[in-house]
């Protein structure tokens, strides 16, 4: 027989030794569970039938109406577990008890009434006191006898029902050690099979793998029997034949990987060679955006004066031949003055824009709340006459740069002023929120918006989305946001639809050292004049 035919007999003879006792078992504890129950069944009624004598004695004693009430209540409480034992008790001993408990019940409850009976007449005057006593100790005497009786069968009947159970308990007893003997001597016996037959193939397999571990890949086994270590046997020959062909193509392969190596290390060392070429490249970059700001610097510093020059000349042209010019002359002279003045702002635009990027930052406590107060009370005189509603929210410290934050917050504030312009009432909304790792500061605006599709452009320089005869500007300011949120290590982004206002956003890090708890508004809203 095969180890796996030994190890299905042995579960089958296991599972079929199971299939018989365990029912037999469930039986009898189910039969067990029954008669526990029929012991607490016949429990309660003795104890109701003990409660019940003592509440005839107090009555007697006392002749009280609670002691009347609770045996009138035990009285319904005994018959119904006398019907319920009726029920439950099977046995033809059990039923011949409880046939002998229900006329001593019955007698009981039918003397006790009389007693009462008597007592209520003799209270009411209708019968002599020598009748009512005579008749009590009568009655009385009648109702020790059968309640005695009564209480002597409840004794009886719960000793039947612990000899059931104890029965009971030793049968299931019984059915469970024949049970866990009959299984460890099967387990036992198939145990022993098996180990002397596996014990064999395995010490066979152990020499053939221990000469194949030292080296010996000619080494065979020996195929004897049909059994599972047969198959591993063959197996292991396989297994053997394909290692001595494979040892052989091993040392081939060895030697193509050593090729392999050689070249990897010729190419480790061409990427070197190329990472220090890039890095190179890159301080060549790195020198060069230094050398396009110098010159941006340059160029925009060297074109102010031609530029004043220019702007000079025109206005002394203007005042001195005011007289002799005609109207077309005139309106030609001022368009070079405002193009020289544009020109002028753009070149001072253009130089801070430059200078951003070369002033090292500072890195101190910010407190963005008194900044957005100063800067409302430096805005008020130009915004006479404009109805503004503000919602600011209390502002949390950051670190950065003072002056450079400033810029930010005052060219989008300035930004939300301008394309608000044409609106009834204009609503101003700043806010901070924690996100992360990073508080997100936004200003809202409810002016002419703009085009989602065109938001890439708005932070690019010298990007503008309307034209200047509507808002001015030189799209310098949101381009010097960017960088100067790019430079605090923040994010900028924006979001708008045309004609419903816009929202611009930058973050900065959250570090230790900043106080960035958002406890409410410094502004409620509608608040009106800055």
């Amino acid at each position: 027989m095969t180890v796996s035919g030994q190890l299905k007999f042995s579960s089958f003879s296991g599972l079929a030794v199971l299939g018989v006792t365990i029912p037999l078992l469930i039986w009898s504890l189910v039969d067990l569970g029954k008669t526990r129950a029929d012991e607490l069944l016949v429990s309660n009624l003795r104890a109701k039938i003990y409660e019940r004598i003592a509440l005839r004695d107090e009555y007697l004693v006392t002749n009280g109406a609670t002691p009347l009430r609770q045996w009138h209540e035990t009285r319904d409480q005994i018959a119904l577990l006398m019907r319920q034992a009726r029920l439950q008790l099977t046995l033809p001993e059990e039923q011949a008890l409880l046939d002998g408990m229900q006329p001593c019940f019955l007698a009981t409850v039918e003397l006790f009434e009389q007693v009462h009976l008597n007592r209520n007449q003799l209270k009411s005057g209708n019968v002599s006191l020598l009748h009512a006593s005579e008749l009590e100790v009568r009655l009385v005497s009648q109702l020790f006898i059968q309640a005695d009786q009564l209480y002597a069968i409840s004794l009886s009947l719960r000793d039947k029902v612990r000899d059931k159970a104890d029965s009971n308990f030793r049968r299931a007893a019984l059915l469970l050690v024949l049970l866990l003997v009959v299984l460890a001597a099967i387990t036992i016996t198939n145990s022993l099979l098996v180990y002397r037959v596996t014990s064999r193939g395995i010490r066979r397999l152990t020499d053939g793998t221990s000469a194949l571990a030292a080296g010996d890949l000619a080494r065979r086994l020996p195929v004897t029997g049909s059994d599972e270590f047969a198959q591993l046997s063959c197996h292991f020959n396989e297994m053997a034949e394909r290692l001595q062909t494979s040892y052989v193509a091993l040392e081939e392969e060895i030697v193509e990987r050593k090729r392999a190596e050689a070249d990897i290390l010729r190419l480790n060392a061409e990427l070197v060679e190329g990472t220090r070429q890039l890095e190179s490249a890159n301080r060549q970059m790195e020198v060069a955006n230094k050398e396009l700001e110098a010159f941006s610097y340059t160029v925009s510093h060297d074109l102010r004066a031609p530029l004043r020059h220019l702007s000079g000349f025109v206005d002394l042209l203007i005042n001195r031949n005011s007289s002799g010019l005609d109207a077309k002359s005139r309106h030609y002279l001022e368009v070079i003055a405002g193009a020289a003045r544009t020109m002028g702002i753009l070149i001072d635009d253009l130089l801070a824009f430059a200078r951003m990027g070369r002033t090292e930052m500072m890195n101190t406590p910010v407190n963005l709340d008194s900044m957005i107060t100063a800067l409302r009370e430096e805005l008020q005189p130009s915004l006479a006459g404009r109805e503004i509603s503000w919602d600011v929210d209390r502002l949390p410290m950051v670190t950065g740069d003072p002056e450079l934050l400033k810029l930010v917050l005052a060219n989008l504030i300035d930004n939300a002023l301008k394309y608000t312009r044409n609106r009834p009432q204009a609503r101003i909304a700043i806010t901070a929120d924690t996100a992360g790792d990073e508080v997100i500061f936004s200003v809202r605006d409810n002016g002419v918006g703009f085009d989602m599709k065109y938001q890439d452009k708005l932070f690019g320089l010298f990007q503008r989305l309307h034209h200047a005869n509507e808002f001015e500007g030189t799209g310098v300011g949101l381009a010097s946001v960017r960088r100067i949120i790019q430079r605090h290590g923040g994010r900028v982004w924006a979001e708008g639809a045309v004609g419903e206002g816009a929202a611009f956003y930058f973050t900065l890090p959250i570090r230790e050292e900043n106080g960035h708890e958002l406890p409410g508004k410094t502004d409620p809203a509608g608040g009106g004049q800055p």
